[in-house]
């Protein structure tokens, strides 16, 4: 069995030596044979450029850099089509999403793994509010408002009874991740709710677990002024495709109202 984690990371630059450091004294030490951990990036900013010294002679690691931004779920995607495409990952590997900010530790992915590993689930996310599950650090009202708004309202459309969605630690069978891998394509943070539902409606089982999460607010590049809109009207876009409504909106039409969306 192997461990793919895919760590997308678009200026990162000041946050992610936290990450690479913590997760290659934890997850490389315990996992030393079997774990590859990939950074996905883009030219712009300093990203790839710290993440390419920092990893340098680590096995463990390697970086991925794109000549365009290609967004949260793009690089995700992008990085599936490589793994899965090639035939390098067995039904039985574990394919790992993460967030670039450290905000969950390595001892903590650890945890999910042997979860994982239990045989009893296709895919275990983390959860930040659910009983069991703590928050260090403060996570702004405006935030926590948004979260848990877009959280109901994905709970309405999509049925998924999951109560944190949007948490940055997700983990998957590599078979049925890459059995729904076709059906993949929103490439901006509305990605996590287009991978849960194509899961959903495979009827893979999906593990809510809490963990331990550090809020980390210096270097953000969330801005809620601008996201919060666009991955509303990303998920109502979403919702509508895979419904019978689809037929009515005409495909040139959805495409340019998807790309003014995607480069807000």
């Amino acid at each position: 069995m192997h461990i793919y984690m895919i760590m997308p990371a678009h200026m990162e630059s000041e946050r992610i030596s936290n990450a690479i450091s913590d997760y290659s004294s934890s997850l490389c030490s315990k996992y030393r044979n079997s774990i590859r951990i990939i950074i996905v990036t883009d030219r712009e900013g300093d990203t790839a450029m710290t993440a390419s010294r920092l990893t340098k002679g680590k096995k463990n690691f390697s970086v991925m850099a794109s000549e365009r931004r290609e967004g949260k779920g793009g690089a995700i995607i992008h990085t599936l089509r490589m793994l899965c495409g090639k035939a390098r990952l067995d039904r039985s590997d574990t394919v790992i999403f993460v967030d670039a900010d450290d905000s969950v530790k390595g001892t903590q992915i650890s945890k999910l793994i042997e979860q994982l590993e239990s045989g009893k689930y296709d895919a275990v996310i983390g959860s930040r509010y659910i009983k069991g599950s703590k928050i260090i650090g403060k996570i702004t009202m405006g935030r926590y408002v948004a979260s848990r708004a877009y959280n109901a309202l994905v709970r309405m459309l999509f049925g998924i009874n999951l109560k944190d969605t949007q948490c940055g630690i997700k983990l998957f069978k590599a078979g049925a991740l890459c059995s729904v891998l076709p059906r993949l394509a929103l490439v901006d943070m509305s990605f996590d709710v287009n991978v849960l539902y194509e899961l959903k409606v495979s009827g893979a089982t999906i593990h809510e677990a809490p963990i331990t999460f550090y809020q980390k607010n210096e270097g953000s590049k969330v801005n809620l002024a601008r996201q919060s809109p666009q991955m509303f009207l990303t998920t109502l876009g979403f919702r509508i495709s895979r419904s019978r409504f689809n037929a009515l909106v005409p495909v040139k039409l959805k495409g340019f109202i998807y790309e003014i969306v995607k480069g807000w």
